[in-house]
């Protein structure tokens, strides 16, 4: 899964932005967002996977254990 950014530099922007709009908001710098990207992209795969377990444990008539 990974987004891909298609302009070299779109971050750099994005962080700007994000610091002009919300001055008083700390947080906003380029490598907070790439993280935050990064832990989205992590759990959005364990999210899908965990749907797929709660299903899963609603079709079983008995508790495995």
């Amino acid at each position: 899964m990974g987004v891909t950014v298609a302009t070299p530099g779109v971050v750099e922007i994005i962080s700007a932005q994000l610091k002009n709009d919300l001055p008083g908001l700390m947080g906003f710098g380029v490598t907070s967002l790439k993280n935050m990207r990064k832990f989205y992209e992590a759990w959005a795969t364990i999210e899908d996977k965990s749907a797929t377990a709660v299903a899963d444990l609603q079709n079983t008539e008995k508790a495995p254990w």
